[in-house]
């Protein structure tokens, strides 16, 4: 060992800082316990007080579509003629085809519809119709970055009626 003052001053120093290190160290475990603990109770009562019917409407009221690949370079159609596409798995999520509804965007309130079915296919066919149309070219307008791959959120506000928007940009 050395009898060098300052080098003993820093052997001693780092040893209060190692000591301090350690005792942050036993602070901080305890305080994650602490919340492990609130979280198993937060979660026992969210079980308790939450039905599986709540969660599955939840679900229910909730969908995203991501806006498709196309072999083109430039503008995908979906984009050039105002069209968000509908895979038929979220069909029926929205009303029936030619029935009026809201979409609450970020611009603001826009009317639309589910368009583009077989000919002779009924208002409010509930399984007809591959877009949503009216109004949506400025909606895309607004939202030049959208691109294929990128995920429209819909949270439905009114059954049928009101549609919250979301863009999840990928």
């Amino acid at each position: 060992m050395t009898n060098n003052p300052n080098l003993i001053q820093i052997i001693e120093k780092l040893g209060s800082q190692i000591e301090e290190i350690k005792g942050s160290r036993d602070y901080l475990n305890e305080r994650l316990e602490k919340i492990g603990e609130t979280y198993k109770k937060l979660n026992v009562v969210l079980k308790e007080r939450t039905s599986f019917s709540q969660v599955e409407t939840i679900v229910q009221n909730l969908i995203s579509i991501i806006l498709p690949n196309e072999a083109r370079t430039d503008e995908p159609s979906w984009k050039r003629y105002g069209l968000i596409p509908i895979p038929m798995e979220h069909r029926a999520f929205f009303p029936g085809y030619r029935v009026p509804f809201i979409l609450v965007t970020d611009i603001g309130e826009i009317e639309t519809y589910v368009t583009s079915a077989a000919e002779g296919t009924r208002s409010g066919n509930r399984k007809e119709g591959k877009y949503i149309a009216k109004g949506i070219k400025a909606w895309y307008r607004k939202h030049p970055r959208l691109k294929s791959g990128d995920e429209v959120r819909f949270s439905q506000l009114e059954s049928h009626r009101r549609y919250q928007t979301r863009i999840i940009h990928n």
